[in-house]
């Protein structure tokens, strides 16, 4: 065998061995599952005290918090929340991975359900938002975050939030 029939052989395995490897990263079994058990469990909303919007929007006030700002529309935000279906899927979390940082939100780029439920609140609040799909996702295609259960089109959407802080 001469020289170059060995290099060319070496070549075609090397090349066929990265494409194995990348075949295998594919794989099922190596795909991303969240860890969600330190995802606190759904609030019970039995007796809280609730308000009803005309959209159809519910919100329920776990807890008022303190201090004399409230949110408005043009606030960031910094919250611990889980976003779940009316079937207890969990669609996001701020808890995943046994991560309790919470995460900050411009409230102009979220739903408007989510908007809407937080305005007025006060940090260390606690409300649980109950968000038709008119002011959810609506009708859109399913959507979801990766290792999560998707949102179907028409969903009802369940919020479980903490404001932590109202930034400037």
């Amino acid at each position: 065998m001469n020289f170059y029939c060995y290099k060319s052989n070496l070549f075609l395995f090397t090349t066929l061995l990265l494409i194995g490897f990348v075949f295998q990263s594919c794989n099922d079994d190596d795909y991303y599952e969240p860890d969600l058990s330190t995802v606190p469990e759904a609030r019970d909303t039995t007796g809280v005290e609730k308000v009803v919007h005309e959209n159809g929007m519910v919100v329920y006030i776990h807890q008022e918090g303190e201090g004399s700002f409230t949110v408005s529309d043009r606030d960031q935000v910094l919250v611990r929340y889980t976003g779940r279906l009316t079937d207890g899927g969990i669609f996001d979390s701020s808890w995943i991975d046994d991560r309790t940082t919470p995460r900050e939100f411009d409230l102009q780029t979220t739903i408007k359900g989510f908007l809407l439920g937080m305005e007025g609140m006060k940090e260390g609040g606690i409300r649980t938002l109950v968000i038709p799909p008119s002011i959810g996702y609506g009708a859109q295609p399913p959507r979801g975050s990766f290792g999560f259960v998707q949102i179907p089109p028409d969903a009802t959407l369940i919020f479980e939030i903490e404001l932590v802080a109202i930034r400037d």
